[in-house]
């Protein structure tokens, strides 16, 4: 069976989705935050929880949603970036096929073929999100979380 492990890495959490099929959420949720570059407790934490969910999900190809700093004067793209380097040496290290798509790849095409909304940030669109594109899938209010599904059901089309 097919399984694909997808990220979407951000400064509140760094959100993740295992599917099995288009619309067939395995289990979703967040890893905690990386939030200080350089921090060796942050980065071994991060590459444990990436390690054991690749152990335990066995996915076939992981997607990772490239972070796209958008100014502001702070560290977070050095954080973030060594973020995803870390989940990039894991899947390597662990022979998983991996690759990185920018965010407006999977955002245009969820837009036009699934009806994604990408204007509104609430836990209402969430919720209605959450409904309309993975029916059948555990609660989860969190749209970073939505996200990173998108982000798996992406790859799925």
């Amino acid at each position: 069976m097919r399984t694909v492990l997808a990220f979407d890495p951000g400064t509140s959490n760094f959100a993740y989705a295992v599917t099995t099929g288009p619309t067939k959420i395995k289990t979703w949720g967040t890893i905690a935050p990386y939030k200080k570059a350089g921090d060796r407790k942050q980065m071994k934490a991060l590459v444990r929880t990436v390690k054991l969910l690749i152990e335990a999900h066995k996915p076939s190809f992981v997607l990772i949603e490239r972070f796209m700093f958008r100014g502001g004067g702070s560290t977070a793209a050095e954080v973030m970036n060594q973020a995803i380097a870390f989940v990039v040496l894991t899947c390597e290290r662990l022979k998983v096929p991996w690759r990185m798509i920018p965010a407006a790849q999977w955002k245009n095409f969820g837009t036009k073929a699934w009806g994604y909304d990408n204007k509104a940030k609430s836990k209402g669109r969430a919720k209605a999100l959450s409904a309309h594109l993975f029916p059948k899938a555990p609660k989860n209010d969190s749209i970073h979380v939505i996200d990173a599904a998108c982000i798996a059901r992406y790859a799925w089309e």
